[in-house]
This record gives structure tokens, sequence and C-alpha cells, in this order.
């Protein structure tokens, strides 16, 4: 389907939107008459954070519904939730077309990131102040 380009978009959904299932949904829209725009190309969406969870069930709202659509018709890059990519970048991986391999999150920038030296004194420090709290509680009781 790749190497014939009729596949448009990936939509990755989550898990939990089928009654019962909690393996993950994802749409796959294909189309044997691509626009010039978008042949030889793949849109991939992660629209994992879209869907909404209350209490055993999942769902998509019509405002989330209305943002994969825009970005669907967009077909561009999108930081953090679409990515447009060469068909031949995606057979050169094997085929593979898992959107965690193409759409990053933001996730990992958004982490504070610490160098392990730092950390380990930190906690060499902390550890010192408690082992003195704690023999100072000791002598007054």
């Amino acid at each position: 389907m790749i190497e014939q380009d009729f596949v448009e978009c990936v939509i990755g959904l989550g898990p939990n939107l089928f009654y019962n299932s909690p393996m993950e949904a994802c749409l796959l829209i294909t189309n044997n008459n691509k626009p010039k725009h978008k042949k030889g190309k793949i849109l991939f969406i992660n629209a994992v954070d879209k869907v909404k969870q209350e209490k055993t069930m999942s769902f998509l709202e019509p405002n989330h519904i209305d943002s994969i659509f825009e970005a669907y018709k967009s077909f561009t890059d999108i930081e953090a939730f679409t990515v447009v990519k060469k068909c031949s970048d995606i057979i050169a991986n094997k085929g593979n077309m898992s959107i965690s391999l193409y759409v990053r999150t933001n996730e990992l920038s958004s982490q504070k990131t610490e160098l392990f030296e730092d950390v380990y004194k930190n906690w060499e420090d902390t550890s010192l102040d408690l082992k003195n709290a704690m023999n100072e509680l000791f002598q007054t009781l």
C-alpha cells in the first residue's frame, strides 16, 4: 500500500476507544487518487492526547474531532501532533507506520534534564542532612 502510494494518513487515537478492548485505535486513510501535493507522502497524526477518559469510557469530544480534521485537511507538520513523511522514508524504515516513530511528543522536551553528577551530589547532600537531623533527634530522646 505504501509502495502503491495508497496511504494518505495514519491517525493514532490511543487505547480503550472500543468497548471491552484495551488495544490502541488507529485509522488508516487510503486514497488511490491523491491530490498532487499529497503524492508520495503520508500524514501521521498523533491524536492520543485528544482522547478524553471519564471513568471507564474513552471518547473524542467534538472540538478534538475538529482539531484532528483540521490537521488532516492542512496536511502539514504541527509540532508534537502531526508530521508529513515521504513514502520512500517509510519504505526505508521497513514500511513501519508506527506513529511514535515519526511524531515526537513534547513529553521528553518538557521534562527537566539534569546531569547525573548534579543529581548524585544533591542526593549526597540531602542524605547527609537527613543523617544529621536523625542524630539530633536521637540525642534529644
